[in-house]
């Protein structure tokens, strides 16, 4: 296909639970062009995983070499909103915010940048699910958990930078956090380990990645200060537990393949290549009516996904 000198995509008004089918296939089409516009003139409503996976995009075009323009954002519907959780400025891109910002405790969290080998995965995990449930200790267990297995998951194999956003919708019940990285994609971060012959599909990574106890970290030399592995390899398996459990929604892309679960009882993968993501978007909704124990939750989930060697449960919630 030949290089378009020029693309323009002019973004839709909403990106709810059931955008990326209308949201991905418009940024792959850019993806031959030198230089791509982004209209945000219409752009009133996106979800947190919408959001990360538009700005994942854009620094993944920024760092093969492509120009991204952004039009009409100043005077689109949502600009105060976006400027409220640091989107453009994500971007470097320095907009005033002409507003007040009033306290986000209990709504939102604005966006968080994480870079390879992130050192602050804790601090992150924690000011999240602090902000966002900080009047109730077992969702705020729940989130940091789910969050630092996630944060930890790009730190360690994206080989690139990711981003998240959270937000608490208190009409639905509902949390609803994402992370979308600009990196490899599982496929290649199984490359060079025992398994890459046997991975060589997106979705066979991606189902592999979804097992309990594997981790393309776990097949590498140790990385930690004392020889130790830094990532046990159960934190997507478990994650997609604590989903279930709690009657929630959780959504992983890489590549061409992705995983869809909703509630306790529907889950599957599927290769889709209109829904094509260089890197990896996981996207996590956790039913907050469902969360009151986190003890009893937590135990069901080891039930489930038990690793074969772990001395001490307590370690991984630290």
């Amino acid at each position: 296909m030949p290089t378009l000198p020029m693309h323009t995509i002019t973004l839709p008004a909403t990106a709810t639970e059931r955008a990326l089918p209308q949201l991905l296939p418009l940024l792959n089409a850019a993806e031959e062009a030198c230089e791509i516009t982004l209209d945000f003139k219409n752009v009133r409503f996106y979800y947190p995983h919408a959001i990360v996976i538009l700005l994942a995009r854009c620094r993944y075009w920024i760092n093969h070499g492509k120009r991204v323009n952004l039009s009409n954002y100043t005077e689109c519907p949502a600009s105060t909103y976006l400027r409220r959780i640091d989107f453009f400025s994500m971007l470097g891109i320095p907009v005033e915010d002409g507003f007040h910002r009033h306290d986000a405790n209990g709504r939102f969290v604005c966006l968080k940048h994480i870079q390879l080998r992130d050192n602050n995965v804790d601090s992150i995990a924690r000011e999240v699910a602090e902000c966002l449930a900080s009047e109730n200790w077992e969702l705020q267990e729940c989130l940091k958990y789910a969050i630092g297995e996630i944060i930890t998951n790009v730190a360690q194999h994206s080989c690139g930078e990711g981003y998240l956003y959270a937000q608490r919708y208190q009409e639905s019940s509902m949390v609803h956090f994402a992370v979308a990285d600009t990196g490899i994609g599982l496929k290649a971060s199984f490359e060079g380990t025992e398994l890459e012959a046997s991975l060589d599909t997106d979705l066979k990574a991606l189902e592999k990645a979804l097992e309990p106890e594997v981790s393309s970290a776990l097949l590498r030399p140790p990385t930690g200060p004392y020889g130790q592995y830094v990532n046990r390899g159960i934190g997507l398996s478990m994650v997609n537990e604590i989903g279930r459990q709690t009657y929630g929604r959780m959504y992983v892309s890489t590549g061409n393949a992705y995983f869809l679960r909703i509630g306790d009882t529907s889950a599957h993968f599927e290769e889709n290549d209109d829904l094509y993501h260089p890197g990896v978007l996981v996207d996590l909704h956790l039913n907050t009516d469902e969360i009151d124990n986190f003890e009893q939750i937590i135990t069901e989930v080891r039930n489930v996904v038990t690793p074969s060697e772990l001395d001490n449960w307590d370690e991984l919630f630290e």
